[in-house]
């Protein structure tokens, strides 16, 4: 199995602007715009892989070796569609399997993908990497990722810019603190359970 990243955000959760107003940091001057900018995207793929989620829209790939028994188990969620699924059929030639023989599970976490109603997963080259699933992940733009992730966010950016270390260039992030990850640990636990609600 292989998971990459195809096309990565094209915006951030919280803007430069933001950051700099914050609490945590309160910058005024222009000087560190930049800097600032890429501690935003550090920090957001700090967030982003210790919650396993995507917070703002991106297209990811998996890569399987085939159909597996019953469904297939979405990483990164949450997701938003699936783009397509591309799979090498028994004589070696890929194929696009039809959006009607396949149902998307996007209430489940993780998303699911399972054969339509009567239908079965169709037979694969024994190889590896036979099956491929596109799909789009994240809550959508900026103005959709939860706050209490925006404030996370923040935070990360404040402490990592103060750190007397010289963090800055976003190629290092300062260790999260308790706060912060008791943060993030209740996103992603309320996060899971809204999922099973009824």
């Amino acid at each position: 199995m292989g998971l990459t990243l195809i096309t990565p955000a094209a915006e951030e959760p919280i803007t430069v602007a933001e950051a700099k107003a914050s609490p945590s940091l309160r910058v005024a001057v222009a000087t560190d715009d930049t800097d600032i900018g890429s501690l935003i995207a550090t920090a957001r793929m700090q967030v982003e892989d210790y919650t396993s989620h995507a917070l703002v829209t991106q297209t990811w790939e998996l890569v399987l070796d085939g159909f597996p028994t019953g469904g297939i188990k979405i990483p990164v969620p949450p997701l938003q569609s699936v783009a397509s699924i591309k799979y090498i059929d028994t004589d070696g030639v890929e194929q696009t399997l039809d959006t009607l023989l396949y149902a998307v599970d996007s209430d489940s976490i993780p998303a699911l993908v399972v054969p339509a109603y009567g239908e079965t997963w169709p037979a694969t080259r024994d190889e590896i990497n036979a099956v491929r699933v596109r799909y789009v992940a994240g809550f959508g733009a900026k103005a959709d990722v939860p706050e209490d992730i925006k404030t996370c966010i923040k935070s990360i950016v404040g402490a990592t810019y103060d750190n007397s270390q010289g963090m800055i260039g976003g190629q290092q992030m300062i260790p999260l603190d308790d706060i912060i990850e008791k943060i993030l640990r209740q996103f992603v636990k309320n996060y899971r359970y809204k999922a099973i609600q009824f």
